[in-house]
């Protein structure tokens, strides 16, 4: 059943490629790229009329009206970012500058959803913001073209699954690159930048967000399966657990922030409601929620 729901997805969103690629570029349109990193995200994520709310307007009302699936592009903004620190393992590959660094700005997220908004398939993407296609943290790009391993900030560790502050990184054999990326703001042009810097692949933001919706990239995710898993699953899990108040007394119960977001962002034809702006920790988030209003998955 999960093969059919992905192949029929797969079927129609193909078919909106272009107007995805045509739109995702012009959803930067004025925002004030002269501001700092955070805070041009934060533009993006949160002001009516551009960024998100501008892709909700010109991608989602088209697809949602004209296929059976519901599409909606919503947004979490976070005023706290988790700064994690590199263990000695790391430092023994690639030193880098400072003991510590940011985890990353933006965390792009993919959700499929049955009819009845159970989850079907779910992928995502941490990425750093840079103003110019210049990596000037040593540590940060040892963080996420090599470190196999981190150490989570207290505060999110007494949210998760784990209460190991370790978390371990998928490699490169493990589709690290479709986990890990950079986002160069570049002046009003965005692009995303793989990882292995070195190999200097950049793409605009536009075919970002095409890959994302057609499962080209993004790494998948699920609920952690035991206590012990510090891994991919562990870490997505750590960062949707934080974000708001909200999110931290629902996901103590049901283990999965990822549910208290589809059901934040649940009424998918009314796009005014399509952001969270909170004081709180975590990685600004853009969620892209689909719908099948048709199938019920098993």
């Amino acid at each position: 059943m999960k093969d059919k729901f992905i192949s029929d997805y797969i079927k129609m969103i193909s078919q909106h490629s272009s107007l995805i690629i045509q739109e995702g570029n012009k959803s930067w349109t004025n925002v004030d790229f002269s501001k700092t990193e955070p805070e041009i995200i934060r533009e993006y994520l949160l002001t009516p009329g551009k960024g998100v709310d501008y892709l909700n307007q010109k991608i989602s009302t088209i697809i949602s009206s004209q296929t059976r699936f519901e599409i909606k592009f919503a947004s979490v903004y976070c005023h706290q970012k988790p700064r994690v620190k590199r263990t000695t393992n790391s430092l023994l590959k690639c030193k880098g500058s400072t003991p510590s660094c940011e985890l990353g700005d933006l965390m792009t997220i993919f959700v499929l959803l049955d009819r009845n908004k159970k989850i079907v398939y779910s992928t995502a993407k941490i990425m750093q913001a840079k103003r110019k296609n210049i990596l000037d943290s040593e540590s940060q790009k040892c963080l996420y073209e090599s470190d196999l391993e981190f150490e989570m900030p207290q505060n999110i560790v007494n949210q998760s699954t784990n209460s190991n502050i370790i978390r371990t990184l998928p490699n490169y054999n493990n589709k690290r690159s479709d986990g890990l990326s950079y986002l160069i703001l570049n002046d009003g042009s965005p692009k995303n930048k793989e990882i292995p810097s070195a190999s200097n692949l950049i793409y605009d933001w536009s075919f970002h967000l095409e890959l994302m919706m057609e499962f080209k990239t993004g790494l998948p995710f699920v609920p952690p399966n035991n206590p012990q898993e510090n891994d991919w699953n562990c870490i997505i899990n750590d960062l949707l657990n934080v974000g708001t108040g909200k999110v931290k007394s629902q996901t103590v119960r049901s283990g999965f922030g990822l549910d208290y977001f589809v059901n934040a962002f649940n009424d998918y034809d009314y796009f005014p409601e399509f952001y969270l702006d909170n004081n709180d920790f975590g990685i600004p988030k853009l969620i892209i929620l689909c719908k099948d209003t048709e199938l019920k998955s098993q």
